[in-house]
């Protein structure tokens, strides 16, 4: 009897991995950096009011926007890419799942930051009890790298359930996306650490949006080149496919 063979794999398409990485550099740069100048023009008004009820809506604010505005930006760009792979996935299902993902991620990170204000409101820094020492550049940054690991594997998660009914080891694409923000979180951070006082300029708009761009394309080069791998596996319908 004949041996059977598996299917052969077609070759990587270095193509898509570029396709993908533009797109994610396009897209974060509008999400991304359209949300974070609205959240530095949305912090200089509310710094005055030192309320709670402020940096409350702050926070929500940061959750919609990353949800409906940044993830559906960025669903929609990776989409757009991906459809040419896998033709089969559906515009609603990738970007729905990318706002979803983003939602959660945007209420994950927001979270230490709006307790942190809220307790200086409640315990406000007095010449007996001054505010904790900065913990130094470098720790902060150590920090956002280990937050981009969280915040990645949130990102990746709903994306994952789109992609497991499309190609097998998608389960990869969690700890990739992990991996993808990562170093984009430390790019983010180290970013806001070069922004000016006094709310939108000329000056913070250009940082925000060279930040964003950067950290959009680390993060498409990154899970792009696991995207590469992973479409070469498509399911059995994909070859029945005329």
């Amino acid at each position: 009897m004949p041996e059977s063979t598996a299917p052969e794999l077609p070759p990587p398409d270095f193509n898509l991995w570029l396709r993908w990485v533009i797109a994610n550099a396009g897209a974060e740069l509008i999400g991304l950096g359209g949300s974070a100048a609205v959240l530095v023009a949305f912090n200089s008004l509310s710094q005055n009011a030192q309320a709670i009820v402020d940096v409350l809506l702050m926070a929500l604010v940061a959750v919609v926007l990353g949800a409906f505005f940044e993830g559906a930006v960025v669903g929609f760009a990776q989409w757009y890419v991906l459809r040419r792979a896998l033709p089969y996935m559906e515009r609603s299902t990738w970007v729905s799942m990318t706002a979803v993902g983003a939602g959660i991620a945007w209420l994950f990170g927001i979270i230490p930051s709006t307790l942190v204000a809220v307790s200086q409101i409640l315990a406000p820094p007095t010449a007996t009890a001054p505010p904790p020492a900065d913990p130094g550049q470098p720790t902060i940054l150590l920090a956002a790298s280990l937050m981009g690991l969280v915040l990645g594997a949130t990102l990746g998660y709903p994306q994952y359930l789109a992609l497991a009914r499309h190609v097998y080891g998608a389960g990869w694409w969690i700890a990739i996306n992990a991996a993808a923000w990562s170093p984009a979180m430390v790019i983010v951070f180290a970013g806001i650490d070069l922004l000016p006082a006094g709310g939108i300029s000329l000056a913070s708009i250009a940082i925000i949006a060279g930040t964003t761009l950067l950290a959009g394309a680390v993060t498409g080069a990154i899970h792009g080149a696991a995207l590469v791998q992973l479409v070469r596996h498509r399911r059995s319908f994909y070859q029945r496919r005329t």
